[in-house]
């Protein structure tokens, strides 16, 4: 694949994913997603992309979730239920005891794994797109070999957070228990609808259309810069069965099998007018068409392999 043609038509392809350039830590970004991302089919890295420029904006890079909130926004992101009794003046302006309230208690230890005190706190969000609880953290862990329950803040690296948030999680279903090959081709372009719908691959539809429109861009930059001659755009159409030479033995087994077939067409004619000659009146009648019309049959299937033996087109 060609990397600055892929960066050349991003650039220019329109305002709608980036401004029309590209920083360098723009391009570190997006080539740590490329390099993570080789091998897999065309429609899933272009998905992966364009949810890297959803969850974190432009700047491709993998972030941490930050959970200084006001007083006044804290009911509005957490419900009752996941405060634990706790007055939102009290988790307003201190992100640790916020992350451990409501990532933790019994809602936490369910939906993240969070069973250990401070894991909250620990194992809040990270990467692009953020990876949230102990659960998570452990299946990435296991998947990618990265220690990420020892060092948690490895999901920041930009490499790993493509490799373990991004791709390895969408990949195996980490998010939602959807994942690439739910929605998306494995030996094709997506398409709009499918990109669309690939959303619950994260988050239900928040933001799914606008994501889908990214993915498209970033899909047709990859195939200008060839990576359908890695992973075709389209399913390709079989090239057309040339007829091969026969040699003498091939010649000689069809020879012999054209023989038998002429014997046995002969011995059921025969079998045939010796039943026939033992009736009489229509019945025989019916029975001399029928004869004729196998006759006939079997000379057309004869004249059928004549002709693919001798290589003949029609």
């Amino acid at each position: 694949m060609n990397k600055a043609e892929f960066f050349n038509h991003m650039r220019k392809i329109n305002t709608r994913t980036f401004s029309g350039r590209l920083s360098g830590d723009q391009v570190s970004g997006i080539e740590a997603i490329l390099d993570a991302g080789h091998g897999y089919p065309l429609s899933h890295l272009a998905y992966a992309l364009a949810t890297a420029r959803g969850e974190v904006g432009p700047g491709m890079r993998p972030r941490e979730e930050n959970l200084n909130y006001s007083a006044s926004r804290i009911p509005q992101v957490f419900g009752a239920h996941r405060r634990q009794g706790i007055a939102a003046s009290k988790l307003a302006r201190n992100p640790e005891l916020l992350a451990n309230t409501v990532y933790g208690g019994e809602w936490g230890a369910e939906n993240l794994g969070n069973t250990q005190d401070g894991d909250g706190w620990r194992f809040r969000g990270r990467g692009l797109p953020m990876v949230t609880g102990r659960a998570n953290y452990e299946k990435l862990a296991a998947i990618t070999g990265l220690d990420l329950v020892g060092i948690p803040e490895l999901m920041l690296e930009t490499d790993n957070a493509a490799k373990a948030s991004l791709l390895e999680a969408m990949r195996s279903g980490i998010y939602t228990g959807k994942r690439f090959s739910s929605y998306l081709p494995e030996d094709r372009a997506g398409t709009l609808s499918q990109f669309t719908q690939a959303r619950r691959i994260i988050n239900g539809q928040f933001h799914a259309d606008k994501i889908a429109a990214f993915a498209m861009d970033f899909q047709a930059a990859l195939v200008a810069a060839g990576y359908n001659s890695e992973f075709p755009a389209t399913a390709t159409t079989p090239p057309a069965t040339v007829a091969a030479e026969p040699d003498e033995r091939t010649s000689l087994a069809q020879s012999t099998t054209m023989q038998a077939s002429v014997a046995q067409i002969g011995a059921a004619v025969t079998a045939g007018g010796t039943a026939v000659s033992a009736l009489d009146g229509t019945a025989q009648i019916i029975a001399i068409t029928a004869c004729v019309v196998i006759a006939l049959a079997a000379l057309w299937i004869m004249r059928e392999r004549v002709k693919k033996w001798a290589g003949g087109v029609r």
